[in-house]
């Protein structure tokens, strides 16, 4: 029995560089807005008779978690040579991982984004190059973050992009599309978010100034009230009456940890705000799907689930 326990975390143990490299708890989050975004799709759209919904949507979740994993490796095997002195811990300059596997584990993740979304294109009842299309302009952005801006002042703007157009590709699979109106609202709230979250991160890895921490959390504070315009897009009286309360509720639960970080912004707290606002976007996913699918789409919180059991192994940020 010791042995079979020892060989199971000798075995668990070997998969963890990977699972780091990935930043896997964090995959989640991405494939809880594609939910969010087939949710909203289902309930907007009459999707009668078109068999073939369900595998473009079981594809575009897959498609969206092999560009995430494939930026979180992006993102590592650019930034190796500043983790060498920064971040040694990490699955490249501690050596648990070489840099050339990372590059051939980026590209492969991408290039099975990019095929998956093919097959989506060709599943419609017309050829369609627009999910093929949104899905590139996501993978150049992915790899204009971490190959060339992240450092500059426009680094969280390309990251928020980033999650802005991954909104669209999850819309993209409907023959006939979800309103605009609803897609831009919905891409412009989580893009908001992002981008406080990327401001709050900036520097984690050391003494944070307050100042900066307290103009990210403004970003999110004012993603949220963007966010509380979301039920003007249902028919009046049609939305879940909870809402407010529960997006009121959801910005307690990560202003608590980013109060506590402002007040001390060193990276213990810091990074403990970012892991909680990072994961939080689950619940926030979650809040915005009862908007039209009622109390169902707090169902989407269950993703948090293996996202924090993972997270005890597996670092967020």
């Amino acid at each position: 029995m010791a042995l079979k326990t020892r060989l199971m975390t000798s075995r668990f143990s070997s998969w963890l560089p990977l699972a780091r490299l990935l930043r896997l708890p964090n995959v989640f989050t991405a494939q809880a807005d594609i939910l969010l975004t087939i949710l909203i799709t289902l309930f907007v759209v009459e999707h009668h008779g078109d068999t073939s919904f369900v595998w473009r949507a079981i594809l575009i979740y897959v498609a969206s978690s092999f560009f995430y994993l494939g930026g979180m490796v992006w993102n590592d095997y650019f930034d190796q040579k500043e983790d060498l002195i920064h971040r040694p811990f990490r699955p490249i300059p501690s050596g648990q991982i070489r840099s050339k596997t990372a590059l051939r584990i980026a590209l492969l993740l991408s290039s099975l984004g990019l095929f998956t979304v093919l097959i989506i294109c060709n599943l419609k009842e017309e050829w369609d190059w627009s999910p093929l299309g949104i899905a590139s302009g996501l993978l150049v952005a992915i790899l204009l973050y971490n190959g060339l801006l992240k450092s500059y002042w426009i680094g969280p703007f390309i990251m928020a992009l980033c999650r802005f157009i991954h909104i669209f590709l999850g819309f993209s699979i409907s023959i006939e599309s979800v309103p605009f109106h609803i897609q831009f609202h919905l891409a412009s709230i989580i893009g908001l978010y992002i981008l406080g979250i990327t401001y709050f991160a900036r520097q984690e890895e050391q003494q944070s100034q307050s100042n900066s921490l307290r103009f990210a959390a403004g970003i999110v504070a004012f993603a949220l009230i963007v966010a509380l315009g979301f039920p003007l897009q249902q028919k009046l009286g049609e939305s879940l009456s909870a809402f407010p309360y529960l997006l009121v509720g959801f910005g307690f639960y990560i202003g608590r940890p980013i109060f506590r970080a402002i007040q001390q912004p060193n990276p213990r707290f810091v990074q403990q705000a970012v892991k909680t606002s990072i994961l939080g976007l689950i619940i926030l996913d979650s809040i915005l799907a009862t908007v039209f699918a009622g109390y169902y789409g707090l169902l989407l919180i269950v993703l948090l689930l293996p996202a924090r059991q993972i997270g005890k192994w597996v670092y967020s940020t």
